[in-house]
């Protein structure tokens, strides 16, 4: 969620160097290591100092769906000059729930994120219908927002 958000405000978005790969700090010595690339191979590591307690090991591999997940917002991103040079108005929105368009000449984006663990719901403009660009999926009128899900939506 947080990552649709930063690609879709003003501003650069700011990727630490191996985000995009799924990569997390670990602790010493492991907080210093080479980029998780495909072919590389590394042992299982401990995160104690995020999750105190917790024993068991995560996996440390390349994330290849959060690399395409990356690669779909950057393409977002340049494709849409809305979202890099756009004015941003703020929309009503329920609670847990941001909303805002992004609007540059003709072309108009309505973001949406939903950071509650509940469904809600959200109205569009009377009329508009969108195509989310991140599933393909239309929608218009009222849309069923899922928990912790976002949308990128494109006013045809």
């Amino acid at each position: 969620l947080y990552l649709v958000h930063q690609f879709t405000i003003p501003g650069s978005p700011s990727i630490w160097n191996g985000d995009e790969m799924g990569m997390w700090g670990a602790d010493d010595p492991n907080n210093r290591k080479p980029l998780w690339w495909p072919e590389m191979h590394f042992e299982s590591e401990s995160r104690y100092n995020l999750q105190p307690g917790r024993l068991e090991k995560d996996k440390v591999e390349f994330n290849t769906e959060h690399f395409e997940f990356y690669k779909k917002l950057i393409t977002l991103r340049k494709k849409y000059p809305a979202l890099i040079k756009g004015d941003i108005t703020f929309l009503p929105s329920p609670d847990k729930v941001i909303a805002y368009e992004r609007r540059m000449g003709g072309e108009c984006i309505t973001v949406i994120i939903n950071a509650g663990e509940h469904a809600d719901t959200i109205t569009l403009r009377p009329g508009v219908s969108s195509i989310d660009l991140l599933t393909g999926k239309s929608y218009s009128g009222t849309i069923a927002l899922a928990p912790l899900s976002a949308y990128v939506l494109k006013h045809l």
